[in-house]
């Protein structure tokens, strides 16, 4: 299954390159979290243009809710907090992975299971958009 999602994040990588796009998703991976409590998105966004490109919006049918966070770490605390668009740099790449950036998922659909897939939308401000599928992993194992 494993196999499977991988080949389908670099199938999915390679015709978004090959349709023009210099955008790749890859890495692609939700933390479980048993219940309903929300969870955590994390992948690797490369951005191979010459020009900043910025991620404006995620979506997914699977959830209620997504949204960029970002953890900071004041030393004393730490803190989510809610980011609205994300500049990512030319010939350069922004990693959505526990402790930093990642994507907050409220309020499953359905219950999910270890190995399970998700579809998660994504919006940029030059209006492309794509679907990833993101696969349900351990939350501390990638």
């Amino acid at each position: 299954m494993i196999r499977i999602c991988i080949a389908t994040v670099m199938l999915l990588s390679t015709t978004l390159a090959s349709a023009g796009s210099a955008l790749a998703i890859r890495n692609a991976w939700i933390g479980f979290l048993p219940g309903d409590r929300p969870s955590g998105g994390f992948f690797v966004l490369d951005n191979n243009s010459d020009r900043e490109q910025t991620l404006v919006a995620v979506s997914s049918d699977a959830f209620d809710d997504v949204s960029m966070h970002r953890t900071v770490d004041r030393g004393e605390a730490v803190s989510m907090t809610p980011v609205a668009s994300l500049n990512v740099p030319a010939q350069g790449q922004v990693k959505f992975a526990p402790g930093s950036y990642h994507l907050m998922l409220i309020g499953p659909q359905r219950a999910l299971q270890l190995g399970d897939q998700v579809a998660v939308q994504f919006r940029f401000a030059s209006g492309e958009e794509t679907t990833v599928p993101f696969s349900i992993k351990p939350l501390w194992q990638e």
